[in-house]
């Protein structure tokens, strides 16, 4: 009976896992498309990204966000501590990153 309330633990906490990876991941797109905009702040893009994956993913601590314009592609990274609902087995650090072309007006 234990294993199976185990096992139920670790299947619980990985679905919880692809949520918070996917809401991070689409909160790294989105600041990719936004810095991407001709007069795009990108120290202001920094901290909404890393304010918008705190908003967004339940249990994130320790956000690092980073984004950065190089040879017209912006390049949009956030790593984060998740602390999994439930017992905390293990640490877990989530890395995404996103990049999108940078927009030049005609």
């Amino acid at each position: 009976m234990a294993v199976v309330f185990l096992l139920l633990i670790v299947l619980a906490q990985g679905a919880f896992f692809l949520v918070a990876r996917s809401s991070a991941s689409a909160a790294a797109g989105a600041a990719a498309r936004r810095a991407a905009l001709p007069g795009a702040d990108i120290a202001l893009e920094t901290e909404r990204l890393a304010g918008d994956v705190r908003a967004t993913v339940p249990g994130a601590s320790e956000v690092v966000a980073l984004v950065g314009i190089d040879a017209g592609i912006v390049e949009t990274t956030v790593r984060f501590r998740w602390a999994p609902p439930g017992p905390d087995l293990a640490p877990i650090v989530v890395s995404v990153a996103s990049h999108a072309p940078q927009v030049v007006p005609p």
